[in-house]
């Protein structure tokens, strides 16, 4: 049993339920005026992926801890919106191909046409 699934396995959120500050600068930079898919790579109990659902993103979330990925469908359900959520390890090739926006905690990447630009 994975340090992550020991944590998640706890009452409540380990990391809250408040999305984290970048996700509010992924709405300024990449607003979703059209669909836009995000991958959330790490992404726990799901909070930021939750949050990016509830703004209009297209969201494929995944997690190594199982408990964690469970907790990100609840909390998904519990805001009326669906977030596609695998419970594995990281594998992001099969994903690269089909998403516009990777989100990784303290970085995100996004398609720009030529290039891929990540902001910290």
């Amino acid at each position: 049993m994975s340090d992550y699934e020991k944590r998640y396995q706890e009452k409540g959120y380990y990391w809250g339920i408040k999305p984290n500050d970048l996700c509010y600068e992924i709405l300024k930079l990449k607003p979703p005026i059209k669909p836009l898919k995000v991958l959330d790579v790490g992404c726990g109990e799901g909070k930021d992926a939750v949050f990016l659902a509830r703004n209009g993103y297209h969201v494929s979330a995944f997690d190594l801890a199982e408990t964690g990925v469970e907790k990100g469908r609840a909390l998904a359900s519990q805001h009326g919106v669906y977030v596609d959520f695998l419970q594995q390890i990281l594998r992001i090739c099969s994903f690269a191909k089909i998403m516009i926006l990777f989100y990784v905690v303290e970085c995100f990447i996004f398609e720009t046409g030529e290039k891929e630009r990540c902001c910290k």
